[in-house]
Parts: structure tokens; sequence; C-alpha cells
């Protein structure tokens, strides 16, 4: 095995899978060959001289309108798309993420101080208090 195999071997993925999924891969193969090389199975390590960048994923933002759309869409009075149209809509008024959505109790969550609605919580997976405004 040397640098220049596992160089074939990313381009021979990218032919096939996207950049991030590419990039994950060669880090796990990384992880089991340095941990093989620092064990003594091998006598190099031939992703020593291998880096591997991150790729920066681009992220696309919703216009105006599209929220918009988005708030003033027709369900047809289906109960289960509307709380999840409501749910998506309070995420892009608020910030939050997807997991600390699912445990929200509004009744618990929001508090009011001077007329201002706001959320005060803990985020799930760091335990950070947060405190973000309600916006309409």
């Amino acid at each position: 095995m040397t640098p220049k195999v596992i160089r074939a071997f990313q381009n021979r993925l990218l032919n096939t899978y996207k950049v991030s999924t590419v990039d994950g891969t060669l880090t796990k193969t990384k992880s089991i060959f340095t941990f093989a090389f620092e064990n003594g199975y091998m006598k190099n390590n031939p992703f020593s001289m291998v880096k591997i960048e991150k790729a920066k994923p681009v992220i696309e933002y919703l216009t105006n309108e599209e929220v918009d759309r988005l708030k003033n869409v027709d369900l047809q009075g289906n109960k289960s798309l509307e709380r999840v149209r409501d749910l998506a809509i309070l995420q892009l008024s608020t910030g939050m993420a997807y997991a600390d959505l699912m445990l929200f109790n509004p009744k618990e969550d929001i508090k009011e101080d001077g007329g201002v609605f706001y959320i005060n919580k803990q985020r799930r997976k760091t335990g950070i208090t947060f405190c973000t405004p309600i916006t309409t």
C-alpha cells in the first residue's frame, strides 16, 4: 500500500460517491492503518503522507418568498402536514436544531418578558443553554 494507491482509490470512489462520502471513507480507512502502524502490525503508515481535506458543504438558504409560500401553502386540512409545516416554520424562525425541536414543549419552554416571547432551554446535544426570541 502506497500513497499513490490511496489516491487512485480516492479517485475511483469519486467516480461513484460525493466528496463528503469519500472523505469519510478515507478518514475511517486512515484510522485503521494508523492503528495497525502504532500497534506494530505494519512497518510504515501509507497514510502518513496523505492529507484528507474535508469538503466544505454548500449551504443553501430559503428565500423570503420560499418561506412565505411555506407559511401560506394550502394543506387541505391535513393535520399531520400542518404540524410538520408549523414545526418547520418554528425552526426557521428560531434557528433551533431538529433534535431540540423534537423535545420542544411550548408550555414549558416559552417564556415572556415585557411582551417579548422567547425560548429558553438546554441544547440536547451539548447541554448548553440557549435563549432565542420567537419571531413572526
